[in-house]
């Protein structure tokens, strides 16, 4: 695992499991978005796959030197290690899984890349229960187990009471109380924090490829978390820096200006159409049109995007009064419940800098 930064104590405590041969059957990684959940169940999965890993002459544990089990992993085409995301149901093999809007995992694609049952109108047996093929267990990991249809997550309750031998799950969440507490009882749980300082920067001279004005500002931004640098350099840094930069000077004036608004509401509305296009493409020979991306999710994303990123110069500006500093935050909590519910997120954009130019009245709201 001397791929992954940081998470040293996560790390040894897996590694001593590994060992001694005494990884439980279903673990639960909880961490913030970006701080490395996934790479570290692949990392733990290619250990408990690979019919080769072992220590090294140094004591160190090595697997898949070859790249060749996580890339067949990645790409579907491994028969014992299995990879759940809601943004491989384009490849599902049936049309109403293909066709679905990828907000969450439904309880269709959970059969048919696990638990096995009856999929339009057909039966099977679930890859769970079939033999290994190839590796030393069979591996199925699950990166955003919170987004779980609750009938998906409830049917892994009698996999997680009797699990196959050699049969491994590893979940992943950002918030260990979005998992039912009737799966969190039958897991291990372990917990990856944010990237203390000297590990991201570590991280970043070694894998962060990235020059520019805006790489410290990234860097700052992402709060400890690889994946998010990653993500947030991918993004159009000048106009949303400008966004933001517009967003702190309202909320200083107490003035929702509409240059300010809109200028915002274009940064938002460019990156969830560029993203909608990026979507659409075919990445490698292995991938195919996605068209299932759901646009409301894409919007309540962009905007909770946006949030974050606000929220890390509000708790760093001055205010006049305490009243008005948690008025400030209390207005971004205000916004992001709308959008989450059903506001426009453009109505929320406008409702937020009207909120925020009058702070000592949104506890009312």
């Amino acid at each position: 695992m001397d791929r992954i930064f940081g998470h040293q104590t996560a790390k040894s405590h897996l590694m001593d499991a590994v060992a001694q041969g005494r990884v439980p059957h279903a673990l639960l990684l909880v961490g913030p978005q970006g701080v490395g959940k996934t790479s570290l169940a692949i990392e733990l999965a290619m250990l408990l796959a690979d019919p080769d890993a072992g220590p090294d002459l140094m004591g160190q544990w090595q697997a898949d030197t070859s790249g060749q089990l996580r890339e067949r992993l990645l790409e579907h085409r491994h028969p014992d290690l299995h990879l759940i995301r809601r943004c491989d149901l384009k490849h599902s093999r049936f049309r109403s899984l293909r066709d679905r809007k990828s907000v969450n995992l439904p309880i269709g694609y959970l059969r048919e890349r696990l638990l096995g049952g009856e999929v339009e109108g057909k039966s099977f047996l679930g890859p769970v229960f079939f033999q290994r093929a190839e590796a030393k267990s069979k591996i199925f990991l699950i990166p955003e187990a919170d987004r779980l249809q609750w009938e998906a997550a409830n049917a892994l309750l009698k996999i997680l009471e009797e699990p196959p031998e050699d049969t491994y799950l590893i979940l992943g969440t950002r918030t260990a109380e979005a998992i039912p507490a009737t799966i969190r009882s039958r897991v291990q749980t372990i917990r990856l924090r944010r990237l203390e300082p000297v590990e991201i920067s570590a991280w970043a001279k070694q894998c962060f490829e990235f020059e520019g004005p805006h790489r410290s500002w990234v860097l700052e931004r992402a709060d400890g978390r690889p994946g998010r640098v990653l993500e947030l350099s991918k993004l159009n840094l000048g106009a949303w820096r400008e966004a933001i930069d517009s967003s702190v000077e309202m909320i200083r004036s107490r003035r929702p200006d509409p240059v300010g608004v809109a200028k915002v509401i274009e940064a938002m509305q460019s990156h969830i159409e560029s993203t909608e296009k990026v979507s659409k493409k075919k990445l490698d020979a292995h991938d195919v049109r996605d068209e299932t991306v759901s646009k409301d999710g894409l919007n309540k994303d962009t905007f909770d995007l946006f949030l974050e990123l606000l929220e890390f110069e509000v708790v760093r500006m001055s205010f006049g009064s305490p009243r008005e500093a948690i008025g400030v935050r209390e207005s971004l909590t205000v916004a992001r419940n709308w959008v989450q519910g059903t506001l426009n997120w453009k109505q929320a954009v406008e409702g937020l800098f009207t909120m925020a130019a009058r702070p000592e009245l949104v506890s009312k709201v």
